[in-house]
């Protein structure tokens, strides 16, 4: 959640004390501006700023003591981290609040799917718009999101990110020319761990990735699943969560 983007956005906030001026100072819309760091204040259960309205910059914006005790920690991050982490280590143990927020930016994702890879293509459509990654492997995987979140993760052809999804929004495929708007993965199934009435199904794609499904024991028996026997499955392109 910290990262490049909104440190400089938090760094110029608490440099000019204006939305309008920090607008400016990166380069951004005011509208970018706000939407970030409302995103900011709600990643946190405490407020990292506090803001006052009207004016002819755009409004006031202070930290809060949350905010100066992150950003304190944060600083030393930078500062220690490839030389003395114990040195970091020592200081979140004087703040817990902010210790398990730092705890939270790394923890891992429970969604079972997850691919890394470069954009390749970004296609806005309305107010939407959809993005293509390509793996490492040479899946191509595409995802749709809102245009402000694509302003918001700063997600631009050439960049690399995450697209991630959970194993029950797999679904089996069984006729490829009655679907639209999915991801679509070829495969084997290489792994089926039976439940008393769920079963994951492990499915091996053409270019070596695994992909997790989720499903009801009774299409096992439809679909007749079995080890080794090739698959379908497809994963609709806006249950694909995209993260930075």
């Amino acid at each position: 959640m910290l990262n490049e983007r909104y440190i400089s956005l938090i760094k110029s906030l608490i440099e000019t004390g204006s939305l309008n001026k920090t607008a400016k100072k990166i380069n951004k819309s005011y509208k970018t501006v706000w939407s970030d760091l409302k995103i900011l204040n709600d990643f946190f259960e405490q407020k990292i700023f506090e803001t006052q309205k009207g004016g002819v910059d755009g409004g006031g914006v202070f930290l809060t003591e949350f905010g100066i005790n992150l950003m304190k920690i944060y600083d030393e991050l930078a500062k220690h981290y490839d030389s003395d982490l114990s040195f970091l280590m020592a200081n979140l143990e004087k703040n817990k609040k902010v210790e398990k927020y730092f705890n939270r930016i790394t923890i891992k994702t429970s969604a079972r799917n997850q691919f890394f890879g470069t954009v390749i293509n970004v296609s806005p459509k309305g107010i939407n718009s959809l993005i293509e990654i390509e793996t490492e492997k040479g899946d191509k995987i595409k995802s749709v999101v809102t245009n402000e979140s694509v302003d918001v993760l700063s997600i631009s052809k050439g960049n690399q990110i995450y697209m991630i999804f959970k194993a029950n929004w797999v679904e089996l495929i069984s006729d490829i020319n009655n679907v639209e708007d999915y991801n679509l993965f070829t495969g084997i199934v290489s792994e089926i761990i039976k439940g008393d009435y769920n079963s994951e199904v492990i499915v091996k794609t053409k270019n070596n990735s695994s992909i997790v499904a989720v499903c009801k024991n009774n299409l096992l028996k439809e679909f007749k699943i079995k080890l080794n026997k090739g698959i379908i499955v497809g994963v609709k392109y806006k249950n694909i969560i995209v993260g930075v």
